[in-house]
This record gives C-alpha cells, structure tokens and sequence, in this order.
C-alpha cells in the first residue's frame, strides 16, 4: 500500500460519537439562545421533552449516509437523570425522530448526583472504544460545545503521538 493511502486508511474514522441535545436536536421554542436543558427541566415541557424538541435539518440523511458508509455511530448524550431512566429518554428521543435503527450505542454521560452538572463524555467514549476494540485515533466526537475540548484533553494523552489535539 503506498504511503498515501496508508495515511488516509489511518484518519479514515470508524466510529463518530454525536452528543444529543444541541448537536442532533434543540429546543423549538429557543432553538439555538439558550442551552437545551431548560427542556429536562421546565414545568411544562419535562413531562414530554420529545413533543418540544426538533430535529436539526440534515441529521437524518447524514446519519444514514454515514451508516450506510458502515460507520459504527454512537449517541452520548447528557440527560439530568439516573442512568436507566436516561438511557429510556435518549431512545425515546430516537424513537421520536425516527432514528432507532441507526445508532449502535447509546449512552448517558451525565452524573446526576455531582454538585454541578458533569457531563462525562470521555469516560463514556473510552468505555465504547474498549467495548468495540477500537483505536482511539479511529473516532470523532460531534458535539456542540467546548466542554469536549477538555475531554479532548483528558484522552490526548492516551492517544497516539500523530492524532493529538
């Protein structure tokens, strides 16, 4: 193999984390002001956060496309609440816009109990990565914050010299 395409087979991603709210979906009544939370937990929308969400445009066809390419896609996503219950919101969101065939994991990365709200995206990406014997150089995580640089951060040591961020 030459060295070109040797090079592109290694920054070829076979597996892309998304971040649920924000990322994939938003809030209709505040779209992108505000962070997506409020929905968890304002009186007139935690009972049904689905029915006050919207899908952003393109995410079903990308996601789609991305599958069809054999991409391994994974859903971490921070929901207020306790795992069991979190992992039902998530799916329930996927079933909601139709996306359940689509992601092979789905995981919480939230922690509930902590005194501020810590979302822990890189244990959760570190945890899928061992689960599928993945290399870490092979994922990308699609998110909309700058909460995952410092879990970028956090995984940069653990990551070959040439994938550092």
């Amino acid at each position: 193999m030459d060295k070109t395409r040797e090079t592109q087979r290694k920054r070829t991603k076979r597996i892309v984390f998304f971040d649920g709210d924000g990322t994939l979906w938003y809030p209709k009544k505040t779209g992108y002001e505000e962070k997506p939370w409020w929905i968890y937990e304002h009186p007139k929308t935690k009972k049904n956060p689905n029915e006050h969400s919207a899908l952003m445009p393109g995410v079903r066809a990308t996601l789609k496309e991305l599958k069809a390419r054999g991409v391994i896609l994974a859903l971490i996503s921070g929901v207020p609440y306790k795992k069991e219950r979190a992992v039902a919101v998530l799916r329930g969101k996927l079933e909601h816009f139709g996306l359940t065939d689509v992601f092979d994991e789905v995981m919480p990365s939230y922690k509930p109990n902590s005194r501020r709200r810590q979302n822990r995206k890189d244990k959760s990406i570190l945890a899928i990565l061992k689960k599928k014997r993945l290399p870490k150089n092979s994922a990308l995580m699609v998110g909309d914050s700058y909460e995952f640089v410092p879990c970028s951060k956090k995984m940069r040591n653990r990551l070959p010299a040439d994938t550092r961020l």
